[in-house]
């Protein structure tokens, strides 16, 4: 590959390519963009209820997808299944769900809100459209 001059003189400076400064603010947006919502706060979620972010994310799939195996959340969430093992264990232990082995593989666990963890799933949904 033939480069030009201009190319060659940037790849050799100390100066950053134009794509460097794109990548760079973009970036920058993007971490403003994360700290304006509150997403940096583990205490709460970006609509203002004290519950962490992964947890509201969590409720809310479980809220819409009733009688969701763990698995799916998982893929879903794009989290590991161990992770969301340790998750759906914080959120069982914290009276917002329930798990119930699948009737057909009982290595399959499914989920069902608490009508303490739908009351907040409801919550979290109705503030974060508001």
């Amino acid at each position: 590959m033939q480069l030009s001059g201009d190319t060659r003189k940037k790849m050799n400076s100390d100066e950053p390519s134009d794509r460097q400064v794109d990548a760079r603010g973009l970036r920058e947006a993007f971490h403003s963009l994360i700290r304006s919502f509150g997403l940096l706060d583990t205490t709460r979620t970006p609509c203002g209820q004290p519950i962490s972010v992964t947890h509201a994310h969590a409720l809310m799939e479980i809220l819409h997808g009733v009688g969701m195996k763990q698995g799916d959340l998982a893929r879903t969430l794009g989290l590991s299944k161990s992770a969301v093992s340790r998750m759906a264990t914080e959120l069982e232990r914290r009276g917002w769900i329930e798990r119930h082995a699948d009737t057909d593989d009982g290595r399959v666990r499914r989920l069902k809100l608490t009508p303490k963890g739908k009351r907040l799933a409801q919550r979290v949904d109705e503030a974060s459209i508001a």
